[in-house]
C-alpha cells in the first residue's frame, strides 16, 4: 500500500535521477550511486565531470 509520503519519496528521487541523467547527457557529468561495501545498501550519490567538455 502506498502512502502519499512514500509517493513524494518516490516522486523526488526519481526527479533526481532524471535530472542526473540529464546533466551526463548534455554536460558530460558522470553520475553514480555511492553503495555501502558491507551491506550492499544505496547510502549516497554524486557525479563528477570532465574537463574541457
Amino acid at each position: 500500500m502506498n502512502s502519499p509520503d512514500k509517493t513524494r519519496a518516490y516522486n523526488k528521487t526519481r526527479a533526481y535521477i532524471e535530472t542526473a541523467l540529464d546533466m551526463r547527457d548534455r554536460h558530460g557529468a558522470h553520475p553514480f550511486a555511492v553503495i555501502d561495501a558491507k551491506t550492499g545498501d544505496i547510502v549516497g550519490s554524486t557525479r563528477s565531470f570532465l574537463q574541457g567538455r
